[in-house]
């Protein structure tokens, strides 16, 4: 019987980039962000004085040069989740990240994070064309839309999307409330077929 292939994103869902934005946000302008504190994917929208550009600088950031070394995991279970679930599935880490690709695999390789295949995607709906059958995600509106292909996702809770998870009845979109929880519902699926 052929594997299926699960297609996990990288920020937000793997690395928790979102701890190193508010960390370089402190650093560089002395104000102070919490995880719990981001309600919405555009970060951007948290201060009034900061562009959509500089946003996406800081996060670009954590994927270059040394940088990488202070990006953590979303939990440390995610290591024994993946290798759990490649043992019923081919894995895909998947990422629109414009970061330097060379620098996320180094990063997954010292976290000890199993993967059959690394890609990185143009843009968010990029992660679309990568043939995979199941999507592991945190960003809600590329949920919606996976599952509007007739894809299963596992959106990952976040407080970016909780709002989404809460208000979710679509049968495609499975909310997990941790990586226990995106564990037992990608396993479950492979036993069920």
């Amino acid at each position: 019987m052929e594997k299926h292939v699960v297609s996990i994103d990288l920020d937000g869902t793997i690395a928790d980039t979102n701890s190193y934005f508010a960390d370089v946000v402190m650093e560089k302008r002395g104000r102070h962000v919490h995880k719990s504190d981001m309600v919405n994917y555009q970060l951007h929208t948290l201060f009034e004085d900061m562009s959509r550009e500089e946003a996406e600088r800081i996060f670009k950031g954590a994927w270059s040069g040394d940088n990488w070394r202070r990006v953590g995991l979303v939990e440390d279970t995610v290591p024994s989740v993946i290798a759990d679930i490649r043992r019923k599935y081919i894995v895909y880490v998947c990422t629109a990240s414009k970061g330097e690709g060379v620098v996320i695999e180094r990063w997954l390789k010292e976290k000890g994070i199993g993967y059959d295949r690394f890609i990185i995607a143009e843009g968010h709906s990029g992660k679309l064309l990568n043939g995979a059958d199941i999507y592991v995600d945190d960003y809600s509106d590329l949920a919606v839309e996976i599952a509007a292909r007739g894809k299963r996702v596992v959106l990952l809770k976040q407080p970016w999307n909780s709002s989404f998870a809460e208000k979710n009845r679509d049968k495609l979109i499975s909310v997990a409330e941790n990586w226990d929880d995106v564990r037992r519902l990608l396993l479950r699926d492979a036993v069920q077929g």
